[in-house]
């Protein structure tokens, strides 16, 4: 079964970047739909709302709004970033933001495709609740029954942890 297709949102005020972006994600990442791609921030803020999109690919330096304060106007932000810039120096400020990834200008077909691939990995969770349940559970029987090892679920079936090798859980 394949994922649905991302909803993206391209804002930058050069015609020609949006341009060549758009082409980069329709041949590289299939898994980016396009929805809307808009030289004006103004517009951008109003598609955001419209069309609610999971990735919004975002010029940072724009005549009028830079992409600051374009998401300071957003109520909440509840879509990924990722900056598509040529300045460098507002690398730190987009994580500010939870940027997904800061992307310079001229865009590298590998940079894109990786940050693409961050978003996809943010959208499919690793590991469901009721598997850390079931684990902390096992976690929680072995240790009082004095069994050393649990079994973890891995992509090739299961692999034996010894129990102290085991620092913490995330998921």
């Amino acid at each position: 079964c394949s994922m649905p297709k991302l909803k993206a949102v391209l804002i930058d005020d050069e015609k020609g970047t949006l341009e060549s972006l758009s082409f980069e994600l329709n041949d590289y990442c299939p898994e980016i739909e396009i929805v809307s791609a808009t030289q004006d921030p103004h517009d951008g803020i109003f598609k955001i709302r419209q069309l609610n999109p999971d990735v919004v690919f975002l010029d940072i330096e724009m005549p009028g709004m830079n992409g600051f304060e374009l998401l300071q106007q957003l109520r909440e932000i509840n879509f990924n970033i990722i900056f598509v810039t040529a300045y460098d120096q507002f690398a730190i400020r987009a994580f500010d933001f939870n940027a997904v990834d800061y992307v310079l200008k001229p865009v590298r077909k590998a940079k894109l495709i990786s940050a693409v691939q961050k978003v996809v990995d943010k959208q499919q969770p690793k590991f469901d609740t009721s598997s850390l349940d079931a684990l902390l559970q096992n976690i929680r029987i072995q240790s009082h029954t004095g069994l050393e090892y649990i079994a973890l679920p891995t992509h090739d079936g299961f692999t034996m942890v010894h129990i102290n090798d085991i620092t913490y859980l995330h998921a």
